[in-house]
């Protein structure tokens, strides 16, 4: 139901009322490792999961997309769209994990 919006653990927590913590984060773990779903780490301390793109699979993830976190409504939004390509790094870093966040004020808050 959260769409294009990233929710943290806590959030999902409170809509599955019979689930204890640790089960949740296995599964949030296992979902992850199989591509279903991203995690983001949005500045705010808490990490957030968004549903990845649907040609994603457990060892090949496509969510390097950039996400937008409001200051105002403290959403986490997925701009799929956005897909920052020329990153080059120095000869000898390599990368194996990108994230892009951009925070502000969204659409519905201005």
């Amino acid at each position: 139901q959260a769409g294009d919006q990233a929710v943290s653990s806590s959030d999902i927590e409170e809509h599955l009322h019979n689930i204890d913590r640790i089960t949740l984060y296995r599964i949030l773990k296992t979902y992850e490792e199989s591509g279903l779903i991203h995690s983001i780490a949005d500045g705010t301390g808490k990490t957030k999961y968004a549903l990845c793109s649907p040609d994603c699979s457990g060892g090949d993830h496509h969510d390097n997309h950039v996400h937008f976190y409001c200051r105002k409504c403290e959403t986490t939004t997925c701009l799929d769209a956005l897909i920052p390509t020329d990153i080059t790094l120095p000869q000898d870093y390599l990368a194996e994990e990108m994230q892009f966040v951009v925070s502000g004020i969204c659409r519905d808050c201005r």
